[in-house]
């Protein structure tokens, strides 16, 4: 993701999240586009019920969006500026954590 959002490309990505952000009707296409493109991918073969796969796939997406809008779109520092190996280093945990780790808190 990282790679992409930093290739010439990122200009119109910018543009299309900022587009969507103010459009129902464009968050209604982008749901539906990241559900059937990205999540289904995302939590093809994970272990639990559908239920949680999807759970598990939303807040993915939690992580990913929010990461998107604030390093690309609001540029907040220092995490603009960072470096791609940082970034994947800090944000990874949490991922890995949505795909595999407890949903449930510890007793």
């Amino acid at each position: 993701m990282l790679r992409l959002w930093e290739s010439p490309a990122q200009h119109g990505l910018v543009a299309f999240v900022r587009g969507t952000i103010g459009s129902k009707a464009k968050t209604a296409l982008l749901r539906e586009m990241v559900a059937r493109t990205i999540l289904s991918r995302i939590t093809a073969g994970l272990p639990g019920s559908p239920e949680e796969a999807k759970m598990r796939g939303n807040l993915v997406a939690t992580q990913v969006v929010g990461l998107m809008l604030m390093r690309y779109v609001v540029r907040l520092e220092p995490l603009a500026s960072a470096s791609q190996d940082e970034v994947v280093r800090l944000v990874a945990p949490n991922v890995q954590h949505y795909l595999t780790g407890a949903l449930t808190p510890p007793n």
